[in-house]
């Protein structure tokens, strides 16, 4: 990552500035005041955004701190850098209410990031976190922050894992987690249960369906109807020949009962005998006394008397009421002859309501095996479902079996690291502070926590018993050799502000030197002194000079390549 232009719309003390960069070494000069921490802050501001506190907390946050001076003036900028050699233009405003963060690519043109998040693909990996404890050290705070070691185990266990520092095991992690929450939430527990008593729910519907024995109902009810069709049959040819044969009788149940002897004599000869008495007793009534109504009404009484008499009663259902000579003549001639014999139209009757009885009976019963045979057919059917559910179960469970295999290796995979992070970074570091010292500390020992111990010879040396300026120095090492760990490819560019102060001038131009020699990026050193630049002219070093406390637009020594020597204006 390279930057090449900062340009400032309104910011702090800024309003249009403009900053170009080149490769190598910057020196960005200028007294107190001057703008350096604001111009180093605006770089950070716009990699990553700059957000407004709240409550009390937004008197003095950063976004309150670097409000432009010139309130007309709008709040952002842009950044232009180099992104594995693609140019980006970064386009942020500040403003609260109009935040907005513009992204320009030669291939994707410009396009409005939401969220004012960039791709992470434009800062080749380096994120917030690692920005502020890596490659941008404020003055007296090279210390670098609790986040970097959790950053560091992360990124090393990636990239000693499998080579690439941008696979996040932590992440991986994560996503097991969330991954095996889902196939939990997604796995059903009662599923087994539910098969199990479907499938007894089954065998015991079979075995009531087993229980019916003989014939089945369809094959019974069809003999019964057979049957019952033949008593129809029977009973139907019985009428035909009653009706063939008036004289004989249709059945037993029509015959009329016989009426006997003295049925006849109290029903019409009594009647009779006494209506005939009636009118003889007014006719003699009439000739003791006489008068006219006396006659006429004994006439009118012989009269009813001979209707009763000789009238035929009313027909029931017989041929004929007459009164019969005994109880024997109203028998018909097939019952006189042999009263022994059965009676047939009565069996057959009696035998046609049993059997259509029985085939009501056996209805029901095919109607329960009918219904029998759908529910077995139901639950074959669900339970068909529910193995197919429980085959998706399986499959679910066999996901859950390589989640928790997959955590544990990653799981002993970081157990590992954690044992194998100190020698990597000891030995890193080892090599960055002898060259910074000039040789004066050259083993340092540094636990998974960034505690920090130095050996002196065959003593070692707490952190706390060394200087200001051998603490700096150990602490810039740490990072660099962070730095060169977590971005193996190298130029990240490193940002120093006034990290130097408690450097003397050996220490100092042994760092430079350092620096100069063995650190692939751009190297930015915002200072209120001079000391830098005489010291890098001294050891001939290239280097680029702006004072930051001019005010024109553009600096022209930013344009001009850098010469061997070039001469600061002091």
């Amino acid at each position: 990552m390279k930057l090449t232009e900062v340009s400032i719309h309104g910011f702090g003390r800024f309003y249009r500035r403009t900053f170009f960069f080149q490769d190598g070494i910057h020196i960005l000069y200028g007294p107190n005041e001057a703008g350096k921490s604001t111009l180093h802050t605006f770089i950070g501001c716009m990699l990553f955004g700059l957000e407004r506190g709240r409550g009390k907390a937004a008197r003095n946050d950063l976004y309150s701190r670097y409000l432009p001076w010139d309130h007309d003036a709008a709040y952002g900028g842009s950044l232009a850098f180099e992104s594995g050699d693609e140019p980006c233009l970064l386009e942020r405003s500040f403003r609260s209410g109009h935040r907005e963060c513009y992204l320009t690519r030669p291939l994707s043109g410009r396009c409005l990031c939401p969220d004012n998040s960039l791709p992470e693909s434009c800062y080749e990996g380096l994120t917030e976190s690692l920005y502020y404890d890596t490659i941008s050290i404020r003055q007296l705070s090279a210390a670098a922050g609790d986040s970097l070691a959790a950053e560091l185990g992360r990124r090393l266990s990636g990239m000693y894992q499998s080579g690439s520092d941008h696979i996040d095991y932590h992440a991986a992690m994560a996503w097991l987690k969330s991954e095996r929450k889902r196939q939990e939430a997604a796995l059903d527990s009662s599923l087994e249960k539910r098969i199990l008593n479907l499938r007894q729910e089954l065998s015991r519907q079979s075995s009531l369906l087993n229980e019916y024995s003989g014939p089945s109902p369809a094959e019974e009810k069809a003999m019964l109807e057979e049957q019952a069709d033949l008593c129809i049959e029977q009973l139907a040819r019985g009428s035909r020949s009653e009706s063939c044969c008036p004289e004989e009788d249709s059945s037993i149940g029509s015959q009329p009962p016989s009426r006997p002897f003295w049925a006849f004599l109290f029903r019409r000869l009594l009647p009779a005998a006494l209506l005939f008495l009636l009118a003889a007793g007014l006719w003699q009534a009439g000739t003791r006394l006489p008068g006219a109504f006396a006659g006429p009404a004994a006439a009118v009484t012989g009269i009813l008397a001979l209707l009763v008499l000789l009238l035929p009663p009313r027909r029931r259902s017989g041929p004929s009421d007459w009164p019969l000579d005994s109880e024997e003549d109203a028998r018909p001639d097939d019952l006189r002859q042999d009263e022994n014999e059965p009676e047939e139209p009565m069996s057959s009757q009696r035998r046609l309501k049993s059997l259509q009885k029985r085939i009501r009976e056996v209805s029901r019963l095919e109607w329960e095996q009918e219904q029998l045979l759908e529910r077995i057919r139901s639950m074959e059917e669900d339970l068909e479902i529910l193995a197919a559910q429980n085959a998706a179960q399986n499959e679910i469970r066999l996901e859950l079996q390589a989640i928790a295999l997959a955590m544990t290796t990653l799981q002993a995979a970081s157990e590992q690291m954690k044992t194998s992070l100190g020698p990597h970074l000891n030995e890193a570091m080892s090599f960055i502070l002898c060259g910074l010292t000039g040789g004066a500390y050259d083993s340092v020992y540094v636990d998974d926590h960034l505690n920090i111990s130095v050996r002196a010879g065959s003593r070692t040396v707490p952190l706390e018993s060394l200087s200001r300026g051998t603490i700096e120095q150990i602490w810039l090492s740490l990072r660099l050799a962070v730095i060169d760990l977590v971005f193996p490819l190298g130029g990240m560019p490193l940002l120093l502000d006034d990290c130097f102060l408690a450097y003397d001038d050996e220490r100092l131009a042994h760092t430079l030197m350092w620096l100069a020699e063995n650190y692939s990026g751009q190297i930015f050193i915002f200072t209120c002194q001079k000391r830098e630049a005489s010291l890098l002219m001294k050891e001939r070093i290239p280097f680029a000079f702006t004072d930051i406390s001019e005010t024109p637009e553009r600096q022209p020594a930013a344009h001009s390549p850098l010469s061997p020597a070039p001469s600061p204006r002091i």
